[in-house]
């Protein structure tokens, strides 16, 4: 079962749909791990494995079209989780669907093993933000195939029946990846933007669309940055209070970054301001998100060796930027994939993977800015503590979303439940855990996916519904059970 801070037990309804699969290129490997980026606004869920009797006993109340229940593990075994293979009884067909477990097919009402949802199209996961939620639909970015590699947007009103996919970039084939998902209200009606990488030309460009039509199509691109030289790009996206664009990002050259770069639009990403350096980030800064506020007045943090993680911030629409570390760090410590959002209230959300102590393993952290980015509170380690084999769990590529009155949701990729021989080596699962109190605790890790020791399953994204007391959350992973990475989503009510 999921435990909130304090631990309390809830009924949880689950549903896990497959949108895709593709096999996945070594040129987005990272650290040994798949994917280079993880999704902005990250996957929600988790599951247990079921013991030998493969119904899972008497678990607790489970939902969906998962491999099973969300309550506790059942009397015959079937850990605790969200996706899980715990049934909640032996006999009878699975609520949702699902392969019968050993000891007869999974228990009514608390769903067996995943159903046959229906699966879209070959597509990998990449991309920050490539999960969101508006105007009643929950949009995904993903790009597709081995060798079309174009960017695309799937809509859903449940988040886990998903449409037909909408071709969003306009490059030559095998060009486009790494979208960035953006959407917001105009006047009632949802826009959609997409910010993405122009690959496999030289030198790289950063391009945007836009779809006024909630993702019925998009118009032509509009190019970002064409700097020369620059052999790759990686970038990030935020939309500020008044409309502005901000888009960020970092380039590569020789093997070495040469800076922090940034545009705006004022105008829907139609027109875009000259190329400017925000910072001189050095050998740092690749992985980094970008946040806006009022007018003129935004935030990126990026990753660094020596400190927790670093913020620029701006409140002249970028003639100049100041810097503040978010949290203390030494030269043993080393952070990555910073996730930026800016909540309700106007604080800054900043999650991020820092290693440190004597371990040297990466663990999720959390912390808050309520001056605009002047100061930062101490992180609070949101992942927990985990042993595996002979060394700890190793977690990355956190993803963040803001629920209902001040709730927080994270997900990231994690390793604990891999062998100790196959720890790193791609091995991996999907976590989930949140705070009902602005971020100052957080509940118990909960396991998203199911078959945790046989496939590799990450990039993990995240998106909210937000409600009074209970927030709608989704969330999304790529997931190589069936041999080819493919995307798969559930959708459940937390807390």
């Amino acid at each position: 079962m999921l435990h909130a801070t304090p631990r309390r037990t809830r009924h949880v309804c689950a549903l896990i749909s497959v949108l895709a699969g593709v096999a996945c290129s070594d040129e987005d490997k990272e650290k040994g791990r798949v994917g280079s980026d993880a999704g902005a606004d990250g996957s929600a869920g988790a599951g247990g494995s079921a013991a030998a009797a493969g119904t899972g006993g008497d678990g607790g109340a489970g939902a969906g079209a998962g491999t099973g229940g969300v309550g506790a593990a059942g009397q015959s075994g079937g850990s605790a989780g969200i996706g899980g293979t715990a049934g909640s009884a032996a006999g009878g067909s699975s609520a949702a669907g699902g392969s019968a477990g050993a000891a007869g097919s999974a228990g009514a009402g608390a769903g067996g093993s995943a159903g046959a949802a229906a699966v879209f199209e070959t597509q990998y996961s990449v991309g920050k933000r490539v999960l969101g939620h508006q105007g009643g639909t929950w949009y995904n970015v993903r790009y597709e195939g081995d060798t079309d590699l174009h960017t695309y947007l799937w809509s859903s009103s449940d988040g886990v029946n998903w449409g037909n996919k909408v071709r969003i970039d306009d490059a030559a084939m095998g060009s486009a990846q790494r979208g960035a998902l953006l959407t917001w209200l105009d006047n009632g009606n949802p826009r959609i933007g997409v910010y993405w990488m122009l690959r496999g030309i030289t030198p790289q460009e950063a391009r945007f669309s836009l779809s006024t039509d909630q993702g019925a199509s998009f118009g032509a691109s509009t190019t970002v940055s064409a700097d020369a030289p620059n052999a790759e790009m990686n970038g990030a996206i935020a939309r500020g209070d008044d409309g502005t664009l901000w888009a960020a990002w970092t380039r590569r050259l020789n093997g070495s970054h040469d800076g922090l770069y940034f545009s705006t639009s004022a105008d829907d990403g139609a027109s875009w301001t000259p190329t400017a350096l925000a910072a001189d980030t050095g050998s740092f800064g690749w992985s980094h998100a970008v946040a806006a506020g009022a007018a003129n007045q935004a935030w990126i943090a990026v990753s660094h060796t020596n400190a927790s993680a670093i913020v620029y911030r701006t409140a002249d629409g970028g003639t100049s930027w100041q810097e503040a570390i978010a949290g203390p760090g030494t030269s043993s410590t080393t952070t990555a994939h910073p996730v930026l959002e800016r909540a309700s209230n106007g604080d800054l959300l900043l999650v991020f993977e820092q290693r440190s102590g004597l371990d040297q393993q990466y663990d999720v952290y959390f912390t808050r800015s309520g001056d605009a980015g002047v100061s930062w509170s101490t992180p609070v380690q949101v992942s927990d503590d985990v042993t595996t084999g002979t060394s700890a769990s190793v977690n990355y590529y956190p993803a963040l979303a803001e629920g209902g009155s001040g709730r927080l949701y994270v997900v990231w990729t994690d390793d604990r439940a891999a062998p100790s021989a196959t720890q790193g080596a791609g091995n991996h699962d999907v976590y989930l855990s949140y705070s009902v109190d602005s971020g100052a605790t957080w509940s118990t890790d909960t396991r998203v996916n199911d078959f945790p020791e046989e496939f590799d399953q990450s990039q993990a994204a995240v998106a909210v519904a937000p409600g009074t007391t209970q927030d709608t959350v989704v969330v999304s992973w790529a997931d190589a059970r069936s041999g080819v990475y493919q995307v798969r989503s559930l959708a459940q009510t937390l807390p």
